[in-house]
């Protein structure tokens, strides 16, 4: 049983599945960002998933920031899924990443960000849940993009470790564990383990499973 104290930080896929415009060498081997999944669902499926994790995810942590990334192949199914929690619904945090690669398409505006959101259990309150900062935290968070992803070869939409750093140490600084609930390379149990927090985890790829053992192991 998970104790009191716990935060939920994960990104879950983008379900963007190949449809990409600039996609790296093993994306487009895969004709995906991940190596088993064509990260394509139906948007209902799409919409479904999201709110069955962050509801059982919930149910056992106090409140839950989630990185995701508004794209063509499922804004509005983010949207919808945002509307949908606005009673749990906490706050926004942009990521501004300082730079992205432009589109190929003409007349498409360059993405350079990505949200954090943020929710809470049964409270609509604007406080954010497990924290102890006044004034200090801002709703921008400006940080520079994942530049050097060693595990492409496996994982082609792996986050930097400073994303979930700064969710357990700076957002929710008060947290005392933290569980990723699409683990992909374990990113978030690296960042938790640095930070001195416990770190649970789901992942049902045994390759992915097989770097995050590997990945823990060297720390």
């Amino acid at each position: 049983k998970i104790q009191g104290g716990c935060i939920g930080f994960t990104s879950p896929p983008y379900n963007v599945g190949g449809t990409s415009k600039i996609q790296s060498a093993h994306e487009a081997k895969r004709g995906s960002k991940y190596i088993n999944n064509s990260d394509n669902m139906r948007l209902p499926d799409y919409t479904n998933l999201l709110q069955s994790t962050l509801k059982n995810c919930l149910s056992f942590c106090d409140g839950a920031a989630w990185n995701v990334q508004p794209l063509a192949g499922n804004k509005s199914a983010l949207f919808r899924w945002v509307s949908s929690n606005e009673d749990i619904f906490n706050d926004l945090i942009i990521w501004d990443k300082g730079s992205a690669a432009p589109p190929m398409a003409k007349s498409v505006l360059t993405s350079r960000y990505e949200w954090i959101c943020v929710k809470k259990k049964n409270n609509k309150s604007r406080t954010i849940p497990l924290s102890s900062w006044r004034g200090t935290v801002s709703n921008v968070y400006s940080a520079p993009p994942q530049r050097n992803n060693e595990y492409a070869a496996h994982h082609n939409a792996t986050f930097p470790v400073h994303v979930p750093s700064f969710v357990i140490a700076d957002l929710m600084n008060r947290c005392t564990a933290v569980v990723d609930c699409f683990m992909g390379t374990g990113t978030t149990m690296v960042a938790a383990h640095r930070l001195g927090r416990k770190s649970y985890g789901i992942e049902i790829d045994p390759r992915y499973c097989a770097v995050i053992i590997d990945r823990m192991k060297k720390l």
